[in-house]
């Protein structure tokens, strides 16, 4: 019954066609070759979806028509799973030879990362986009999906490749990857030991509370190490003043000495710490040596990474205010490539350094807040840099002046710190766009502005009625010189 069925159809459109372009053969012969076409051009794209796994990973082939072409492939993070994604993908290519070949995968955390490199080097006609996820969470969401499957994720994915042409992704280079990751890492370490630190002054406030202002934040080595071996005021008054002087910190075992026994031995003496007991000793002895261990990491850190940074030849970033060679060394490595931003206005964006304006109907947030997105190593380290260009030992800066330009002008703290971020973030593109190194009079030439004089305290112009002194809480800043133009000084004169 079926086959007749697909004869009577088939005579029809025979018949049909040979009536409608009176051409017989040749009009069944032309729209044959328009079929034909029609699934070329169908093929002409191969989408493929990988779905990313800590140990396997789920492979979907679809044309352009978001139609799946092979069932999908299971391979295992190995050189073995490797081996069979290179045999299929080989296959693949030839069976579809002139089509192309796009690739799309979920950002896994780094487990896309040994994926995507080994199909960058092997496969160079395959076209590789690395999607957010929350793209795809969005996409899963629009079509109702609620199964969630490896298979399903990787047909979806495929799905989202065929129908959306994301842009393709390029891997960066090796260096700037590797400078990324140990500055990541440092980043955790110091977190860690403020960590430690913050028990330790918890600690010390109940039994040796006189100690805590020589522990500064990575400062205090002496005082450290003594703790390590006698981590309360009682076991300090009870040692000898020449065992704790002979005490060694560092790695060069420098010696506490006898001036700082004798000091420590005398606030111990007059200590106002209640608890002595046996689990605050072992507590205090536990983070002491921790905050020793992670200051001497931190410093190998520092030196590591100046190291690494100086070696590359683009350090313009130094010569901005308020940015060292640790910061810049974090700020290029997260950027990894300035020519991936076109306008300071897109590294601005990746950065989050600009207000989120939320506002439907009739609600209207009247104060819009800092975005929470961008890279967040990279925002925290441009405000940490914002931060020392305004502080009051810095020199006179850009960032400074434009900091309490607006002070005084009665806007927010925060904003003004938002709006430097972002003047910040623009010298940085302009810095490594031009390979130029940072001119301080940019902005305001030598003989273009005034000075005025800002009270630190309050953000208003400073009453010159007042004494200046070297402790006054003043910061001088440029503003622009108002001058009359000289097209409309001749109409003046003529008028008169």
């Amino acid at each position: 019954m079926k086959i007749l069925d697909r004869f009577l159809r088939a005579l029809t459109l025979n018949i049909y066609y040979e009536e409608r372009t009176g051409t017989g053969k040749d009009g069944r012969r032309s729209v044959t070759n328009l079929l034909k076409k029609r699934r070329m051009s169908l093929r002409s794209k191969i989408a493929i979806g990988v779905d990313i796994g800590a140990y396997n990973h789920s492979i979907c082939v679809m044309d352009a028509n978001a139609r799946q072409v092979y069932d999908e492939l299971f391979i295992e993070e190995s050189r073995s799973g490797y081996s069979q994604l290179d045999n299929f993908l080989r296959g693949l290519l030839a069976r579809f030879e002139g089509c192309e070949f796009h690739l799309g995968a979920e950002a896994t955390g780094v487990y896309w990362r040994n994926l995507f490199h080994f199909l960058h080097k092997e496969f160079k006609q395959v076209k590789l986009s690395l999607i957010n996820p929350l793209q795809t969470k969005r996409f899963f969401q629009m079509n109702l999906v609620k199964t969630k499957t490896d298979k399903v994720d990787s047909r979806l994915i495929a799905n989202y490749v065929a129908i959306n042409n994301p842009q393709e992704s390029k891997l960066f280079e090796h260096e700037m990857e590797d400078l990324s990751e140990i500055c990541r890492y440092r980043k955790i370490k110091l977190k860690e030991y403020s960590r430690y630190r913050n028990y330790l002054h918890k600690y010390l406030k109940e039994s040796f509370p006189e100690v805590l202002p020589r522990l500064k934040r990575f400062s205090g080595k002496k005082e450290l190490a003594v703790l390590t071996k006698y981590p309360t005021a009682k076991d300090i008054r009870q040692a000898e003043a020449s065992d704790i002087a002979n005490i060694t910190y560092t790695q060069r075992n420098w010696k506490v000495g006898t001036a700082f026994a004798e000091e420590i031995k005398k606030q111990a003496a007059s200590s106002i710490g209640c608890y002595q007991g046996p689990g605050v000793r072992f507590s205090i002895q536990s983070l002491a040596a921790n905050c020793l261990r992670l200051q001497a990491e931190i410093e190998a850190f520092n030196q590591k990474i100046e190291e690494i940074y100086g070696k590359n030849p683009s350090s313009a970033l130094v010569s901005l205010p308020g940015i060292g060679a640790l910061s810049a060394a974090v700020i290029e490595s997260e950027i990894k490539s300035i020519h991936r931003f076109d306008s300071p206005k897109k590294l601005v964006g990746y950065v989050g350094c600009y207000p989120e304006i939320r506002q439907s109907g009739t609600s209207n947030l009247k104060t819009p807040k800092m975005t929470h997105k961008g890279n967040r190593y990279l925002n925290t380290t441009i405000f940490m840099c914002v931060l020392n260009s305004i502080a009051p030992n810095s020199g006179d800066n850009i960032i400074k002046s434009t900091y309490y330009r607006m002070i005084s002008s009665g806007k927010d703290k925060m904003v003004a710190m938002g709006s430097c971020m972002r003047k910040l973030t623009h010298l940085i593109f302009v810095m490594l766009k031009t390979q130029k190194r940072y001119d301080p009079d940019y902005e305001f030439k030598r003989s273009a502005f005034d000075v005025a004089l800002i009270d630190r305290r309050t953000g208003l112009n400073w009453d010159l009625s007042k004494k200046l002194t070297g402790k006054s809480p003043v910061v001088p800043i440029r503003i622009k010189r108002l001058t009359l133009p000289q097209r409309l000084e001749s109409p003046i004169k003529r008028s008169t």
